[in-house]
């Protein structure tokens, strides 16, 4: 799938692999530094975010490592004080729409118009009849608490990311291959996602004091279900970019 590169929030046009670019540290925006600069602040709706200067090649692996680094937090579930793992969330069984070819992957589901005219919050709770597609290979790195079985989002809590970008309006172009986003949800619970978990990337630690409690711990209690049915997101029709929250989860750029 070919590509014209990361694009530009502010003006939308390509940042070539030579030019100096400015990514938010905050929301993680990508600008040509000269727009930055003309613009005086990130292209996002009230985003206070300070820029990082890279080179438009070196753009993907500088997002990558600033998501990375924002995944690593919280150690400890501030909710019950129980351990925070990482790990991803993906689903265990092939998804498909209607006809189409099971894989796995996550299930983007699209608004349709009349969900557009209403909050974030009540379209979360109402149900889905937009037109959707498949990621396939997708999977959303996060961590999760072993007790109480939150997630965490980049150092967030699921729901607290819901109401930061609720309301928010994105630009409507997508920053890979300069197409229109689209606002929908991924299914992680429901008839057409069979069953979406999370998956520990280590060994959670629940049995300390019995032989074999290594062997339950990493091969039966390492994953568990996601409580939220919905994850808000933006994802592009053409080239499937995906972002939850601002942040890129599916073909970076």
């Amino acid at each position: 799938m070919s590509t014209m590169g990361p694009r530009c929030s502010y003006c939308g046009k390509s940042i070539g692999p030579e030019e100096r670019a400015a990514m938010c540290d905050r929301c993680y925006a990508t600008h040509h530094e000269e727009c930055w600069q003309r613009n005086g602040r990130c292209s996002t709706f009230r985003c206070g975010g300070a820029a990082q200067s890279v080179l438009g090649a070196e753009l993907a692996s500088a997002l990558q490592r600033a998501l990375e680094r924002a995944n690593a937090e919280p150690q400890v579930c501030p909710f019950c004080g129980a351990e925070v793992y990482r790990g991803m969330v993906q689903s265990v069984q092939p998804v498909t729409t209607g006809g189409g070819v099971p894989v796995k992957g996550l299930l983007f589901i699209a608004y349709d118009e009349g969900d557009r005219a209403s909050g974030w919050l009540r379209r979360l709770a109402r149900k889905r009849t937009g037109r959707g597609w498949i990621l396939p290979g997708a999977a959303i790195n996060a961590r999760s608490c072993g007790r109480c079985k939150r997630l965490y989002l980049w150092g967030m809590a699921a729901e607290e990311l819901v109401e930061k970008v609720a309301g928010q309006e994105k630009a409507p172009f997508c920053p890979r291959c300069g197409g229109e986003l689209t606002r929908g949800v991924l299914a992680l619970r429901g008839k057409q996602q069979a069953r979406t978990v999370f998956t520990c990337a280590e060994i959670p630690r629940f049995h300390t004091d019995w032989f074999g409690h290594n062997i339950l711990d990493r091969y039966v209690l390492n994953r568990w279900p996601i409580s939220m049915q919905h994850l808000p997101a933006y994802s592009c029709a053409k080239c499937r970019y995906t972002e939850v929250g601002g942040r890129p989860i599916y073909h970076f750029m």
